[in-house]
């Protein structure tokens, strides 16, 4: 490989890096992120280009675009640092985020055949341990056991809401960004028999606590 493909490559891979990096000091000014998100990034990337460096061999096929290396790189860290539960519940909520942007405008985003097999894989990942998430909570449940009142049906919910978003996090007093919205959307699906773990799920990955409060701003 040439100075000017490697070059090419090492741009690249640093332009994948930056979508990471933005979108985890977004959580790191909330507060909800303590590492150094522009360390976390370039690692997370760097351990991609490791895992597969065939994705970047320019001689095989064009080489992937940054917005799909930048979700391959999370969900390869998502496995790799998966114990880290601060960090699982962040790169959780980054996937969540960039698959919502590309479910929400498929005619933006001009993916080619390398950036698709890259995203497949990290979908896979990404389903699979947010799966696994929900289903060591159901195991963790009676299976007889039923919600008898809206407080335990809210309970369940919150805490399943935490763990795809940690702008949901319950502090050490017990409370969350959860307990300061409005609840009646949350007690019309507790009276529906909603299922609250399979609805926390689907909350949390598109919530986003900045348009919230700007969608609250705007009305007031």
């Amino acid at each position: 490989m040439g100075f000017f493909s490697v070059f090419k490559n090492v741009y690249k891979q640093s332009e994948a890096a930056v979508v990471i990096q933005l979108l985890l000091e977004e959580q790191a000014n909330l507060r909800l992120f303590d590492q150094n998100p522009k360390t976390v990034a370039m690692s997370l990337v760097q351990d991609l280009c490791k895992a597969v460096p065939e994705a970047f061999d320019e001689k095989v096929h064009i080489p992937p675009q940054k917005l799909a290396v930048a979700t391959a790189a999370l969900a390869n860290g998502l496995l790799a640092y998966g114990y880290d539960k601060r960090q699982q519940n962040a790169f959780i909520f980054c996937l969540g985020k960039l698959f919502s942007d590309f479910e929400a405008n498929p005619g933006f985003f001009m993916f080619n055949k390398s950036d698709k097999l890259l995203l497949e894989g990290a979908m896979e990942i990404y389903t699979e341990v947010t799966n696994k998430l929900i289903k060591n909570k159901e195991d963790e449940k009676n299976n007889s056991y039923k919600y008898n009142s809206w407080e335990e049906w809210y309970h369940i919910f919150k805490i399943s809401a935490s763990h795809f978003n940690i702008q949901l996090t319950i502090d050490d007093s017990g409370f969350s960004f959860l307990d300061f919205m409005e609840h009646e959307p949350l007690k019309r699906a507790y009276q529906d028999g909603v299922d609250p773990e399979l609805l926390a799920k689907s909350f949390a990955v598109q919530f986003d606590i900045t348009k919230s409060i700007n969608s609250t701003l705007k009305m007031s």
